[in-house]
């Protein structure tokens, strides 16, 4: 049991590690991309389960959509910091013909600041 757990802990750690990619950025370097991911459409109901067919109905017809901005800083050569600064608009529109809960969503959006994330990243090798 105790191998088992050593070797679980040791892929995961190893897996996080090559998560942030292989290279590192030089001293005083560094790059700040920023993302926009948008859906195509408004939907007016969410999946529940594991397949399509099990569908949750909204009273409302709903947009999200999520912005970031990454960046990835060179504090010495061997050492980066890594930092994610994440936001999520959602709004929600017209009614829709599901109106088993009426109150449940009233109409209206919100922009807000999502899971921040903060890393330092080290090169080993």
């Amino acid at each position: 049991m105790k191998n088992i757990f050593l070797t679980t802990l040791l892929l995961s750690i190893a897996l996080s590690t090559f998560a942030g990619g292989p290279w590192l950025q030089k001293k005083k370097k560094g790059l700040a991309p920023v993302e926009l991911i948008m859906p195509a459409y408004s939907y007016s109901s969410m999946l529940m389960g594991a397949f399509i067919k099990e569908t949750q109905g909204l009273n409302r017809k709903v947009f999200n959509s999520d912005y970031s901005i990454y960046l990835e800083y060179g504090i010495s050569d061997r050492l980066n910091l890594i930092t994610s600064l994440p936001f999520k608009y959602v709004k929600t529109g017209e009614l829709t013909d599901q109106q088993y809960f009426p109150n449940l969503l009233p109409k209206g959006d919100l922009f807000g600041l999502s899971n921040y994330q903060l890393a330092l990243k080290y090169g080993v090798i």
